[in-house]
């Protein structure tokens, strides 16, 4: 959370970026680093290594699909049908929103659609993760179970 606000604030204090809503942005900056924070870490206590890389696939998906870097009309269909499932999209849309001005209610949209992703990290990290460590206890009672370990 500091670390997003230091950069925000950076941003518009600093590199002076023009921005028409530097309150909402500065609030973009912290909720986008909550979501994230808890997605990756709801992967790495769930999968531990695999979920470290799954996690690392996520974040380049993001940057390919979201489109950030290009219209993601010049992209490949892939990208076209990941890009409105993406946290990273809605939160593109929110900053654009803060920095070029708001239109209608498209910023609290755009956040309550980024919302849904803490509950759902939230239940990969609680139960997907229990049903996990029982699948690895169970390995680990067979493996012992063999005698080569």
């Amino acid at each position: 959370i500091v670390q997003a606000a230091v950069v925000a604030l950076g941003d518009l204090y600093m590199l002076k970026i023009q921005c028409l809503e530097p309150g909402k942005f500065v609030l973009l900056s912290v909720i986008s680093s909550i979501i994230f924070t808890n997605i990756i870490y709801s992967l790495v206590i769930s999968f531990g290594d695999v979920g470290k890389a799954i996690a690392v696939v996520f974040m380049v998906l993001q940057v390919a699909g979201s489109g950030g870097t290009f219209p993601i009309q010049v992209t490949p269909k892939f990208f076209q049908m990941l890009n409105p499932l993406l946290p990273f999209t809605h939160l593109i849309n929110a900053m654009r929103e803060c920095v070029a001005g708001i239109y209608n209610n498209a910023y609290w949209q755009d956040i309550g659609k980024v919302l849904i992703y803490i509950p759902i990290s939230l239940l990969i990290g609680i139960v997907l993760r229990r049903k996990v460590l029982e699948l690895d206890e169970f390995f680990e009672k067979k493996l012992g179970e063999t005698g080569i370990f």
